[in-house]
């Protein structure tokens, strides 16, 4: 039997910035996720007398961005260009992201970010969509 855990009910959480507690709302109808991810750069450290090359990590952790999409609710809080996932790019606004996972512990992880990408989606015989995608512009906390 396999221990593989279900993602479905998986939380992405947009905070406020509200302080001194910041208060996190889960974002509506969001669909598949992909990311965040992490990436470290190799130097090669080959020395000539070696046939194979022979890397060391680099001292920078790079984050992929976080991409999902949304069954998109123009007027919808943590949709709309007042509060929601547009005002955030068409304000340049860094926000504080939360993405909790179905396993028994919650694990979540914790980041700030900007909006890179948001393209709405409006197929002739479908739903009507955004693809969002979030670049992490800090450290990834695993909690």
């Amino acid at each position: 039997m396999s221990s593989a855990i279900s993602s479905h009910g998986t939380i992405l959480q947009m905070g406020d910035g509200a302080t001194p507690t910041e208060n996190f709302t889960p974002v509506a109808e969001v669909l598949d996720i992909d990311g965040p991810g992490f990436s470290r750069a190799m130097h090669d450290a080959t020395p000539h007398a070696d046939n194979f090359e022979k890397v060391v990590p680099g001292g920078i952790l790079k984050t992929t961005p976080l991409t999902f999409r949304v069954n998109l609710l123009p007027t919808d809080a943590t949709h709309d260009e007042n509060t929601g996932l547009l005002s955030k790019i068409l304000g340049k606004t860094e926000v504080n992201w939360k993405l909790i996972f179905t396993d028994t512990s919650t694990t979540t992880y914790a980041f700030p970010g900007f909006l890179q990408d948001y393209k709405v989606m409006a197929p002739v015989d479908g739903i009507l969509q955004a693809e969002i995608t979030i670049k992490p512009s800090g450290t990834v906390t695993v909690s």
